[in-house]
């Protein structure tokens, strides 16, 4: 269904506004990302971690600005 959805959708959208839309989403996907590493930082600070992430919150919030900027 999805593969359908994005088809269709390239073969009407010119392809330079679906490489922005593409940078957009992924730009987006990866602010979404840091917020959750500093939020569930806080919310379940002893949670299992398979990774670490230094310097929380300082990492997350440049990660989100330079997504947004």
């Amino acid at each position: 269904m999805t593969g359908l959805v994005a088809a269709i959708t390239a073969g009407f959208v010119p392809l330079d506004e679906l490489g922005e839309l593409i940078s957009i989403g992924t730009l987006l996907a990866f602010a979404m990302v840091c917020g959750g590493v500093w939020i569930m930082r806080y919310l379940a600070p002893q949670a299992r971690r398979p990774f670490r992430t230094p310097w929380v919150p300082l990492i997350p919030l440049l990660g989100i600005v330079c997504c947004v900027h």
